[in-house]
C-alpha cells in the first residue's frame, strides 16, 4: 500500500518545491518548453502538494483566480497510484469551497478520456501548446437550477 497525502500550500513557502517537481516532470521528462514548468502566474494561484509517508514531495498542482486548473505534475514512480486524481480532486474542492460554478483546464489530447471519466467535457477545438495537441476541458460544479434556487443568476 502506498501512503501519501495532499496539502493545500502557499507558494511563498512551497514554491521552490513545486517548481522543482514541475521542472522534473514537464521539462526534463516530457521535454515541454521551459515556460510549461514556470510561467510567472504562480503567485496568483492556489496550490496543492502531494507528499509521501516520509514527507517527500511527489506531486503538485494549481488553480488560478479564474478557476483554471494547471501544472498538475506527479513523479513517475507515483503515477497510476491515484496521486494525480487526488491532486485534481483537491483543486476542485478549492473551487467548490470558494463557490465557483465551474473549473476549466487544458490537457494533452492523450488525457482527454481520463478527464471525461472525471466528468469534464471538452470545449472548443484542439490546439497546439509546446508542440503538443491540447484540448480545453470544463467541469460544471453547480447547475444553473441550483444557482437560481439560492438567488444566483
Amino acid at each position: 500500500m502506498t501512503t501519501y497525502h495532499i496539502r493545500r500550500v502557499d507558494w511563498q513557502q512551497y514554491g521552490e518545491t513545486c517548481a522543482n517537481l514541475r521542472k522534473l516532470v514537464f521539462f526534463e521528462e516530457a521535454r515541454y518548453h521551459y515556460f510549461a514548468a514556470l510561467d510567472g502566474a504562480d503567485i496568483r494561484c492556489r496550490h496543492v502538494l502531494a507528499v509521501d509517508a516520509q514527507q517527500q514531495p511527489i506531486g503538485c498542482g494549481r488553480i488560478d483566480q479564474d478557476w483554471r486548473l494547471s501544472r498538475i505534475a506527479v513523479l513517475r514512480a507515483w503515477r497510476q497510484l491515484g496521486v494525480g486524481t487526488a491532486l485534481l480532486n483537491e483543486l476542485i474542492a478549492i473551487a467548490r469551497d470558494s463557490g465557483a460554478a465551474q473549473v476549466q483546464c487544458a490537457v494533452p489530447v492523450f488525457s482527454v478520456e481520463y478527464y471525461r471519466q472525471q466528468q469534464f467535457e471538452p470545449t472548443g477545438s484542439v490546439y497546439q501548446e509546446s508542440s503538443v495537441p491540447h484540448q480545453r476541458m470544463q467541469l460544471q460544479l453547480v447547475s444553473v437550477g441550483a444557482r437560481n434556487a439560492v438567488g444566483g443568476e
